[in-house]
């Protein structure tokens, strides 16, 4: 091969070298600027992969938050359903101590009116005998005063009769008869005694008879005399007797009647205290059984009201609860999404920074297959400069 064909190759080949040389400054140049795009890609992967942490570690805290939520209102109704359980404890407590001191009063009452019955029943009877002990005076002093009737009743209008028509006139003439009758006998008795013993003369006849006339004669004036006085004696005698007997009659009556209205006014009086002890302890033993009949009804009330307390208390706290596990359910489904979109944009970094990777190898390939074609080139000139 001449000197001249080489020459000639050489200088074709160094045009060929210098068009090789600007394309590998260009190459340089594209490798920089890929680089400095897989640079960014790098760092904004590293950015984004370091916004995750803190991204889980919020909805971490969110849910730790939710957690410490949900036991602060476990805790809260906790208390609350304890609260609820002791007032009505302490409520029940103080109905059923109310409910035992009513029973003990009820059993009280109840022997109290039992008490009263009996002090009623015996009040009426004790009335009853008095009224009856009343009676019985009354009858007892009727008893006397028809006794009296029957003893002294025709007695009495026998000598009242006799009294009232008795007058001195008639009570002396009388008297004067007796007194004759008798001067008469014991005249005819003397004679007698005197015949008998033969001592009777005409002179002591005589005496005799003159004496006994005399006797007669003083005697009848006595009576005379002394007849209005004994008559008007004999009749107030007989007042008296007959006022004292009807008086004393009269007064036991009375006495009767009056015992009979005062036995009568003690026994109405204890059968009317009886009765208003009797009234009193049967409304006292209503009363007590109305009272507990009501704290009964007061106690179920409690028992409506503790159902009902505890119903609302527990709506509530399921309503609660609903609310904050339905913010932690949303919290996890917008972690869910949070974190699929992050997944998704980093997915978009990562083939970003794939094409990056990709489109530079590319070009170095391209560049690589330039290297090759230049040499092939430079051969074939020399080979054909020289004359090969």
């Amino acid at each position: 091969m001449g000197i001249g064909a080489i020459i000639a190759g050489a200088v074709s080949a160094v045009g060929t070298v210098g068009g090789l040389v600007g394309g590998v400054k260009a190459g340089k140049q594209a490798d920089k600027a890929f680089d400095r795009a897989g640079d960014s890609y790098q760092k904004g992967i590293d950015q984004f992969a370091g916004g995750l942490a803190p991204l889980q570690e919020g909805y971490r805290d969110a849910q730790g938050n939710l957690d410490q939520g949900i036991g602060v209102i476990d805790s809260g109704y906790e208390s609350a359903f304890g609260d609820l359980e002791e007032g009505y404890e302490n409520a029940k407590g103080s109905y059923q101590g109310a409910l035992d001191q009513y029973d003990k009063g009820i059993a009280e009452y109840g022997k109290s009116v039992g008490q009263s019955q009996a002090n009623y029943a015996a009040a009426q009877a004790s009335a009853s005998q008095m009224i009856g002990i009343g009676r019985d005076a009354q009858a007892q002093a009727q008893g006397l005063m028809d006794d009296w009737e029957e003893t002294f009743g025709g007695l009495q209008d026998n000598l009242s009769e006799y009294y009232t028509n008795l007058d001195p006139v008639k009570f002396a003439t009388q008297n004067k008869s007796n007194l004759s009758d008798s001067m008469a006998k014991q005249l005819k008795q003397f004679d007698e005694s005197m015949a008998s013993q033969g001592l009777q003369t005409a002179g002591m006849k005589q005496q005799a008879a003159k004496e006994s006339a005399f006797a007669l004669a003083q005697g009848n004036a006595q009576i005379d005399m002394a007849a209005p006085e004994q008559v008007a004696q004999m009749q107030q005698g007989f007042l008296n007797f007959g006022e004292g007997q009807r008086g004393s009659a009269i007064n036991l009556m009375n006495s009767a009647n009056n015992l009979t209205g005062s036995m009568a006014q003690a026994g109405a009086s204890l059968v009317n205290s009886a009765g208003n002890a009797l009234a009193s302890n049967q409304a006292n033993y209503a009363r007590a059984v109305g009272g507990k009949s009501a704290l009964y009804e007061g106690l179920a009330g409690l028992e409506t009201r503790y159902g009902d307390s505890r119903a609302n208390l527990g709506t509530q706290q399921g309503r609660d609860l609903a609310n904050i596990y339905g913010s932690k359910s949303n919290l996890d489904a917008q972690r869910g999404r949070d974190e699929s979109n992050w997944n998704s944009d980093f997915a978009r970094l990562k083939a970003g920074q794939s094409g990056v990777d990709m489109e530079q190898g590319r070009q170095a390939q391209d560049s690589a297959n330039g290297w090759f074609g230049f040499a092939g080139d430079a051969l074939g000139a020399g080979l054909s400069y020289g004359g090969v």
